[in-house]
């Protein structure tokens, strides 16, 4: 668009030529009358070729600006696109871990401890801590599956952009 302006503006340094036709009916007895007019201007005075100039190289300068601030745009883009997938692949890892390491862990924690209650070697509140524990670290598990499933759209939504 702002090549196309500065094209236009270029243009306006030649020279113009124009050429006007006009038909009228006349009305009764008066004859129809044509008019044939010729115009030329030339832009010959020095003011308006600075100014042309200085137009052309404005529109030179919005262009250089505007290809700078689509670069820019691209760059924090791509900038966001990177800290997206570092996000998605910190938040998979910690998934990871819970579902491999933690969970597991906690939940046989439980067991022994349930069954050692059963048997009459533990206490009651070790055996309700325990599955206290097991319990809260699902639910903390799930809300980072959650915030994996919400990093993942917003991921896919900045690649559509």
């Amino acid at each position: 668009m702002v090549r196309l302006s500065q094209q236009v503006e270029a243009s306006r340094r030649r020279p113009d030529f124009g050429v006007r036709y006009d038909h009228m009916n006349g009305l009764g007895s008066t004859p129809n009358q044509f008019t044939v007019m010729g115009m030329v201007t030339l832009p010959f005075v020095p003011w308006a070729a600075r100014e042309y100039k200085a137009n052309t190289a404005a529109l030179g300068l919005e262009a250089r600006a505007v290809q700078q601030q689509r670069a820019s745009l691209l760059n924090d883009a791509a900038g966001r696109l990177s800290t997206l997938q570092s996000d998605l692949l910190t938040q998979r890892e910690l998934v990871d871990n819970y579902d491999r390491g933690i969970l597991p862990a906690l939940r046989k924690s439980y067991q022994v401890t349930l069954l050692a209650y059963q048997q009459n070697t533990a206490q009651l509140p070790a055996v309700v801590e325990a599955l206290d524990t097991w319990l809260r670290t699902r639910l903390q598990a799930l809300d980072t599956q959650n915030e994996l499933l919400a990093l993942t759209v917003r991921y896919d939504q900045e690649l559509e952009q």
